[in-house]
């Protein structure tokens, strides 16, 4: 189940990026993490779910890249207002 609180997104990214840089250097990658410095650090929601997505999404890019770098995207996304 979805347990929401607050968490600090960054912790949770440079925990995924420690451990994907090490998967990576093992392989000859590079990891590269692009974080936009308007995100919140602190989020409120399930820290567990988005650990894990940000497991799977590095681990496949890691696992599925032969050459190269691997780079990790974060942008704060804007609301669009209606009128």
């Amino acid at each position: 189940s979805i347990i929401p609180a607050e968490y600090e997104l960054i912790t949770t990214v440079k925990d995924q990026y420690n451990i994907a840089r090490l998967r990576a250097e093992d392989k000859g990658l590079q990891v590269v993490f692009d974080i936009d410095p308007e995100i919140p650090s602190v989020l409120y929601g399930d820290a567990l779910r988005c650990n894990q997505v940000v497991t799977n999404l590095l681990t496949n890019a890691v696992k599925y890249t032969e050459t190269g770098t691997v780079t990790f995207i974060l942008k704060k996304k804007m609301k669009l207002l209606s009128i």
